[in-house]
């Protein structure tokens, strides 16, 4: 009889201890998410001055860590990356990072248009577009895998006036087993007439899918350079109008002097239409493309025409038909 006031008192008494804890375990995650916020600033900063250093120069304005209390990430008012040797400059909008709490390896990002582009050889561009994403799975020493893409991608150059569009635009890394595998896609590629002395170009659409033997090693070095090097081109696709276009695939590689050699197969899908396609870019070749689509149809069939391709220290050939040489390789 005297033991029942006593139960309430220590239900109570639990409880007290458990909000307690509660609150405990709450303050301590909030200051350490802030302090490793703090941290990801500094380091961002610190990253930015180690790079001047190299010769390169990267801008992150008013870097700060958003994302409590279960994302983390880093946002930038603006961003840059320039590199003088090369004579490389990119400059683009607002940048976002998150990554949840609980997988921290694993990022995403937002980059916002327009980007002024400037390489060496081309004259300067401005890209814009409605949506550029990217995501990433950090290890070390490489990431496993890395993602970009973008919607409704423009072209312009320096008088704004428009190059190119494309309805999607998209790039694949990732490694495995120690080989770097590459993917990328481009559709609905619409480039200017003013490109082709005013003549209407089709509509494009590109694939590429490719292996690197022993590519993770690759991205390790400094110079990264292709020579003595061999991969895989699993796909290699150029589509005009999604009526024809050109299929290539086979094994390749590169010797130390950047020569490339393979053995691949070549199809080319309805070849009258891309032979017409090609008349009308260029009509004063006309008779040698028929003369060309004649062989073609002739050695590899009329609706879906498969070639054999040799490549033998930067000399192309198609079946007994030498074309050309390839440039060395850097």
């Amino acid at each position: 009889m005297t033991d029942a006031p006593e139960q309430p008192y220590r239900g109570s008494r639990r409880f007290i201890w458990l909000t307690g804890g509660i609150v405990l375990a709450i303050a301590a995650y909030t200051v350490g998410w802030f302090y490793i916020g703090g941290q990801l600033e500094a380091q961002t900063l610190s990253a930015i001055e180690a790079m001047k250093a190299s010769g390169r120069t990267v801008a992150c304005d008013k870097p700060e860590a958003r994302g409590f209390p279960f994302r983390l990430g880093l946002f930038c008012d603006r961003v840059a990356w320039e590199d003088k040797a090369q004579g490389v400059s990119v400059q683009a909008g607002a940048l976002r990072t998150a990554a949840q709490v609980y997988s921290p390896t694993k990022i995403i990002s937002e980059v916002d248009g327009p980007a002024r582009l400037s390489i060496p050889g081309l004259p300067p561009m401005m890209l814009d577009w409605t949506l550029l994403h990217a995501s990433a799975r950090l290890s070390k020493p490489l990431p496993q895998a890395a993602s970009m893409e973008a919607t409704g991608l423009t072209v312009k150059d320096a008088a704004a006036a428009e190059v190119a569009t494309a309805t999607n635009a998209q790039a694949h890394m990732r490694t495995n087993a120690g080989n770097l595998d590459i993917a990328a896609s481009l559709s609905g590629l619409k480039l200017s007439p003013v490109l082709t002395d005013g003549r209407a170009l089709p509509e494009l659409d590109g694939v590429a899918d490719l292996t690197l033997a022993d590519g993770a090693a690759w991205l390790l070095e400094k110079s990264r350079s292709l020579r003595n090097r061999s991969g895989t081109l699993r796909d290699a696709t150029l589509n005009a109008n999604g009526e024809t276009g050109l299929h290539l695939t086979g094994p390749w590689s590169v010797d130390s002097d950047g020569r490339i050699s393979g053995d691949f197969t070549l199809t080319i899908r309805e070849p009258a239409k891309l032979a017409a396609i090609l008349k009308d870019l260029s009509p004063a070749d006309a008779r040698a493309i028929d003369q060309a689509l004649t062989a073609v149809t002739l050695a590899g069939g009329i609706g879906n025409a498969t070639l054999p391709v040799k490549v033998k220290d930067g000399i192309v050939s198609i079946a007994f038909v030498t074309l050309g040489a390839l440039p060395l390789l850097p």
